[in-house]
């Protein structure tokens, strides 16, 4: 337990000091912004789907839990269904934006951090 929970905190640790050199990155302009746009196509278009890439070549399906991805798209969904509910109650007055905003809203409460917390928190612990 101790060993996961190690790794566990090692990866987040390491995951939060990455954000903070990226904000720290940004508020003192080290990058320009053709810079940023740069290392925007080159994640967005390179890195992401390598990664992605990667991930699933090396998975081993025998040792899946799938339980574990029942569990998270479960409650994914609560979610999502949660967020489009308040959020419809609460754009009466956005008229023909209220659909995008359900919509985006959704998004932006599900699918936020995946990649870069799930990732290395999921390798810590499994």
């Amino acid at each position: 337990m101790t060993n996961v929970l190690e790794g566990l905190l090692t990866s987040v640790g390491q995951t939060g000091i990455i954000f903070a050199l990226g904000f720290l990155c940004r508020r003192y302009k080290i990058f320009l912004p053709r810079h940023m746009e740069g290392l925007n196509k080159f994640i967005a278009t390179i890195s992401i789907p390598a990664l992605f890439f990667l991930g699933l070549a090396t998975l081993n399906a025998s040792s899946l839990d799938f339980s574990l991805f029942a569990a998270l798209t479960i409650s994914k969904t609560l979610v999502y269904i949660g967020t489009c509910i308040v959020t419809y109650s609460l754009s009466a007055d956005a008229g023909a934006d209220r659909f995008g905003l359900i919509g985006i809203f959704g998004i932006f409460t599900t699918q936020s951090n995946d990649i870069a917390l799930g990732l290395p928190i999921v390798a810590a612990s499994f």
